[in-house]
């Protein structure tokens, strides 16, 4: 896939500011938005274009369906987008106007100071002797942009994280093991409840494959973010593969069972056992000298009773 210069992104938004041009290169390029799949960016991008050059935190209107058009994406992915803006804490929703119809048409979504702040969109604050603020000239007059809020946010994370800290279930310890935080696991378990699905199911299935690409970090996450972007009957298909585990591992039992006694004689009470070379099989000659072949189908319980030290091992 051809990678695409910084020119080739911003040339369909040369028509907006300067300053929303800026905000949709941040989108593209900060390591933060690296969580977002390819069809995501592009509606948070179609979001930027109606965000105010002068305050981002204003109301914006946006319309799923002309958001879909605009990003060239269903409008399912845009919810599901705006979902996931929400869960990180970007997009807050105000209120929404309904058509004759009872249809929701317009929706009023307002921009976080977390999101100004990732993509250097100017936000107007109050000014107080408090805060350490930074005064940035722009056309319309002076901006205050409040350089502690990252600060304090980081301090504020810390502190939560030492006095809550995160309880990931056994079931999905082995995606932390596998390079992703426990904050983005539990963004996953969020984003995949909405979805209808169990994050535990969606790993499980996920595992094996992962496990062989040799998979890290983002490469994990971006993964598991996909499959919760699609439909799928998780939770039945978990439940399979765990049944055909369980099968799998009670025929390797078998099969151990079968090499470690074949070829072998057993004795006890007069009554004689010789296991056929394969193990699947045995001939049983009892005290009067009458004899009985024992199927594959015997096997299990005669090597039970065998563990259990009901038969004892005679040279043959």
């Amino acid at each position: 896939m051809r990678a695409y210069t910084l020119e080739e992104v911003v040339q369909p938004y040369k028509h907006y500011p300067k300053i929303i041009q800026q905000a949709i290169l941040r989108a593209h390029t900060h390591p933060t938005f690296l969580v977002l799949t390819k069809s995501m960016r592009k509606v948070l991008c179609a979001l930027l274009t109606r965000a105010s050059q002068k305050n981002g935190l204003q109301a914006i209107r946006a319309r799923n369906d002309r958001l879909a058009e605009e990003a060239d994406v269903s409008e399912k992915t845009v919810q599901r987008a705006v979902a996931t803006f929400r869960q990180l804490g970007w997009l807050k929703p105000l209120d929404s106007k309904r058509s004759e119809y009872g249809l929701f048409t317009t929706r009023q979504y307002s921009f976080t100071e977390a999101l100004c702040a990732l993509v250097e969109l100017p936000f107007a604050r109050a000014k107080t002797e408090d805060s350490c603020t930074q005064e940035t000239e722009m056309s319309a007059g002076a901006v205050y942009v409040d350089l502690s809020y990252k600060k304090d946010l980081r301090e504020i994370s810390v502190k939560n994280r030492k006095d809550n800290p995160i309880r990931l279930p056994q079931d999905l310890l082995e995606i932390v093991e596998m390079g992703v935080k426990e904050t983005g696991v539990c963004k996953l378990r969020g984003l995949a409840h909405q979805a209808g699905y169990r994050l535990e199911d969606i790993f499980k299935l996920a595992k094996a494959r992962l496990q062989t690409i040799g998979a890290t970090g983002q490469r994990v996450y971006r993964y598991l973010l996909s499959m919760i972007e699609k439909q799928s009957d998780y939770a039945e298909r978990a439940a399979q593969l765990e049944r055909q585990g369980s099968q799998a591992k009670n025929l390797a039992v078998v099969k151990t069972d079968a090499d470690e006694y074949r070829g072998k004689r057993f004795m006890k009470a007069g009554k004689r056992v010789d296991v056929f070379a394969d193990g699947d099989g045995a001939i049983a000659v009892l005290a009067d000298g009458s004899f009985v072949t024992l199927a594959k189908s015997d096997m299990p319980r005669l090597y039970a009773e065998i563990k259990a030290g009901k038969w004892v091992e005679h040279a043959r």
